[in-house]
């Protein structure tokens, strides 16, 4: 049991690890997603067509932030889960220790 509440501490500290990420990601992105900032990086390109540039660019951020975004309410809910999940074992493990543990030190006491 208490291998089993480390698995899920080192998963829950790994998927809060992968949630950050994702956010520092997304809010890249909003950064990247001003328009200021979508016109600075198509200002040097050397084509006509800046707008269509700007555009493509706008997309592209956009479709990354959804993805994102799915990502972290997906990383959320395994989190919460994870954490419910944990919780329960941590209990377990709580109630095997109260009840074998003074059986075994009996045992061992009267050996």
């Amino acid at each position: 049991m208490e291998a089993r509440v480390q698995a899920l501490q080192k998963s829950q500290i790994d998927l809060t690890q992968k949630l950050n990420a994702v956010r520092s990601k997304l809010a890249q992105i909003e950064i990247d997603l001003r328009p200021r900032n979508i016109n600075n990086s198509t200002t040097y390109a050397a084509t006509t067509e800046t707008e269509e540039l700007r555009e493509n660019a706008r997309q592209k951020f956009e479709r990354e932030r959804a993805s994102l975004s799915q990502l972290e309410n997906q990383i959320n809910s395994n989190l919460a889960e994870t954490g419910a999940v944990l919780r329960d074992a941590q209990a377990t493990a709580e109630r095997l220790r109260r009840t074998f543990l003074p059986q075994i030190e009996r045992e061992l006491y009267e050996q």
